[in-house]
């Protein structure tokens, strides 16, 4: 992709006048670049997805989310991109989560509380992606784990029993979903929530899944020794949701996760990855128990 060629059509689009600055350094789906304009005020190009999630970004904003308004959106007008659909959003200060805090959870919780039974269309179902993801293979990704190691096998066999008691379940689809709240896209500045970025897939669906992306952040990257952020999210979610849907959501999540780091990362990596994955299947199931 030529980025300079793309930045002078989307000047030439919106009688703009941004110029390149940067890559943002996080972000694996499409990348951002930042850009800047005349008056030297920063901005966000976003690649791929986007149009489609314009209207929900504009609810969440009316609704107190933090998350960046669009200026432009637009595709390119050459086959050198593609086509490719871009977003040109406002630029938010911080730096994306390391260390969750007392503070930070309070908000973020608030902040997808926020998404409850506010879907604006049906397009981009996340709860029924996530269902066919599941019992349909509709990503690759069970067959990813079932061939990739016997650890992965095992554990892919293991969310294959926990989900399939409500094989007939229909999740909810009434919420806004993000469909990404990874760290990289939870962003802090002076200590406090500063924004959720990268809307571009947000679609309808249950906001379980953006709950328990979350707690997979924990799991993975927090240090949380005590166990405290764990529970309040996973209170969080069995709050929110039936057993159906966070049982399907977990797996979901567990499923997208490592077959993310399957391709992305070392051997090591990925039995990180199911190590603590398994520690959520833990809780979940001794919990469902009691």
């Amino acid at each position: 992709m030529e980025i300079h060629r793309l930045i002078e059509q989307i000047n030439q689009q919106n009688a703009t006048c941004f110029t390149l600055t940067e890559r943002c350094e996080a972000g694996y789906q499409g990348g951002a670049h930042v850009l800047t304009d005349a008056a030297g005020q920063n901005a966000i190009l976003k690649l791929g997805l986007g149009a489609q999630a314009a209207p929900i970004v504009s609810r969440l904003r009316e609704l107190g989310y933090p998350t960046p308004a669009y200026q432009y959106m637009g595709s390119s007008l050459d086959g050198i991109n593609n086509g490719i659909d871009y977003v040109v959003q406002d630029f938010m200060s911080g730096s994306p989560l390391t260390n969750l805090t007392e503070a930070i959870l309070k908000e973020l919780l608030q902040a997808i509380a926020l998404q409850g039974e506010q879907a604006i269309s049906t397009e981009r179902n996340w709860s029924t992606y996530a269902y066919n993801v599941v019992f349909n293979d509709e990503s690759g990704w069970a067959n990813k784990l079932r061939n990739y190691s016997a650890e992965t096998a095992e554990l892919l066999s293991k969310l294959e029993a926990i989900t399939m008691p409500y094989i007939n379940a229909e999740l909810p689809n009434g919420d806004i979903v993000h469909g990404d709240v990874d760290y990289d896209n939870i962003l802090i500045h002076n200590g406090a929530l500063s924004g959720i970025v990268d809307t571009a897939a947000a679609g309808c669906g249950t906001r379980t899944i953006d709950l328990m992306t979350v707690l997979q952040g924990v799991y993975y990257y927090d240090s949380d020794i005590e166990g405290i952020f764990k529970g309040r999210i996973y209170q969080a979610i069995v709050d929110a949701a039936e057993p159906a849907t966070y049982m399907i959501c977990l797996a979901y999540r567990i499923m997208a996760m490592v077959s993310w780091s399957i391709q992305h990362h070392s051997s090591d990596s990925v039995r990180f990855y199911v190590r603590h994955s398994w520690d959520m299947v833990d809780k979940f199931m001794s919990d469902k128990c009691k």
